[in-house]
């Protein structure tokens, strides 16, 4: 069990030690801006440490609503939506990523209409920010 600044800690694995425990617990309150510019489908962009996050906020050029994204094994997925008038939006992103570098595959945006149409609301959507959070 480790003290951070008077909180006990306990972990699982008791190699980490409080400098790593405090580095994670500042992660986890402050969300940091790892990418800023414009990706659009099959262009790629170095997005700064983005090897130390696995949960990441996307936000579309265009678009008002952000995209809970998860990196893992290569890819990065992201979905998101909003609701309006009983129409509904939702937003996909399908991303590759090597170390730092990312790859945008595909951004899009699906209506669901109230009135049971379903189509897509906008295609080739670009990406302007990529923030870190765990």
């Amino acid at each position: 069990m480790g003290q951070i600044t008077g909180f006990p800690i306990e972990t699982a694995d008791s190699s980490i030690s409080s400098t790593q425990m405090i580095s994670l617990l500042t992660k986890l309150n402050a969300p940091t801006t790892l990418f800023s510019g414009t990706l659009s489908a099959g262009n790629s962009a170095t997005v700064s440490n983005l090897i130390n996050y696995t949960l990441l906020i996307v936000m579309f050029t265009t678009q008002a609503t952000p995209v809970l994204a998860v990196k893992y094994g290569g890819v990065i997925r992201a979905v998101g939506g909003m609701s309006s008038d009983g129409n509904l939006v939702s937003y996909q992103i399908n991303m590759n990523y090597t170390g730092n570098t990312v790859t945008l595959v595909d951004a899009s945006s699906i209506l669901h209409s109230k009135s049971a149409g379903h189509g897509i609301n906008a295609s080739g959507l670009t990406v302007n920010t990529i923030i870190g959070l765990l």
